[in-house]
């Protein structure tokens, strides 16, 4: 059912911003920013189905916040999808 067409690791930079806002008082506002880089690991099916883990980590630069640091930021999932 599964028959395995590509199997291999990838390397993915790229970029990500995040705002939060606190809903009861607005007055905590965090803005984050910066480069990331993940390394992963993909299949891709006869059947159009793709499967990949990723593992990376990303810098954090402060816009706004009144209590978060810079530095460092782990990040990791896991995607499904179907290939069109």
């Amino acid at each position: 059912f599964f028959d395995s067409v590509y199997e291999g690791l990838y390397l993915e930079p790229g970029y990500f911003y995040l705002y939060a806002e606190e809903e009861k008082n607005r007055t905590l506002d965090t803005q984050l920013t910066g480069p990331t880089l993940t390394v992963g690991w993909g299949w891709l099916f006869m059947d159009r189905i793709t499967l990949n883990t990723v593992l990376g980590v990303g810098y954090s630069w402060i816009l706004e916040s009144p209590d978060h640091a810079a530095g460092l930021v782990p990040n990791a999932n896991i995607q499904l999808g179907i290939v069109f």
